[in-house]
């Protein structure tokens, strides 16, 4: 992720922000952005509070193809409704949809994913087709 991506990021999300996500591709933000705008939503359904309330604490694992995130309560269950879990099980299930899909290099919702040897190890890219191939005959450069 760019530096500047990453500073406005953080400054924008403090409570949702974490640093390994700098290793996640520029073209994942825009789903990364949209994850955290549909937990702010949260709040919403909880209209008494004068600031916001952090629903759930995240963790990111951010690996050679892909991020998955993680949510956990970050207040007590006994606040959480329905609508809070579904609307936290709906926001990550779409995040992990649009990062399968999306290519990590020009950002069209057509990526899947390449393997390509690269020295001794397999690295693992969500491209599309234009990009992988692109990618592929780079072979150890890319």
């Amino acid at each position: 992720m760019k530096t500047e991506t990453a500073k406005r990021l953080e400054d924008e999300y403090p409570y949702f922000w974490q640093h390994n996500l700098v290793d996640m591709p520029d073209a994942w933000v825009s789903a990364l952005i949209d994850l955290w705008s549909r937990l702010d939503a949260l709040n919403s359904l909880h209209p008494a509070r004068d600031r916001p309330l952090i629903w759930v604490g995240l963790k990111y694992l951010v690996y050679p193809g892909g991020v998955i995130a993680f949510a956990a309560p970050a207040i007590t269950s006994k606040k959480w409704t329905q609508e809070h879990a579904l609307t936290l099980i709906y926001a990550l299930d779409e995040f992990s949809e649009r990062v399968r899909e999306t290519c990590e290099e020009c950002g069209c919702r057509a990526g899947f994913l390449h393997k390509a040897r690269l020295g001794l190890g397999i690295k693992d890219r969500i491209l599309c087709e234009d990009c992988g191939l692109k990618w592929s005959e780079a072979g150890d450069d890319a």
